[in-house]
């Protein structure tokens, strides 16, 4: 799959390189976001990995998103990374139910399961 540049939002723009989760598009993911930090846009105010796209944020009072796309397009051939640097692993508390989980119970509803099943499918993955 070629990369896509879509809007999202008036200041921000998705670079994706494809719609699934895999190592090799989440390392090329991470390797731009890398390589704006070494070479920064002027005008970029953050990046935001997601599995297999980058959101890039920018004003654009400083570049317009036409000049942005070629900046970021002339970053794309330094993302040949075909696996992260480094596994890491950073665990992240969940909490289940109650006051801050009031939707888990309509969840197991709507999928005709139970609310152990629900928590034991989300928990079960390393993500």
């Amino acid at each position: 799959m070629a990369v896509r540049f879509l809007t999202a939002g008036d200041r921000a723009v998705s670079v994706e390189f494809g719609n699934i989760i895999s190592r090799e598009l989440n390392g090329k993911v991470r390797a731009l976001a890398k390589r704006i930090k070494e070479d920064p846009i002027d005008g970029v105010t953050e990046t935001v990995p997601t599995y297999c796209a980058l959101i890039v944020h920018y004003r654009p009072e400083k570049i317009l998103y036409a000049e942005l796309v070629r900046a970021l397009e002339a970053r794309l051939p330094e993302t040949g990374v075909k696996e992260p640097e480094k596994d890491y692993y950073k665990e992240i508390p969940v909490l289940y139910g109650g006051p801050l989980g009031e939707d888990l119970a309509l969840c197991a509803r709507l999928e005709e399961t139970t609310t152990e099943e629900i928590i034991r499918r989300h928990s079960e993955h390393e993500y």
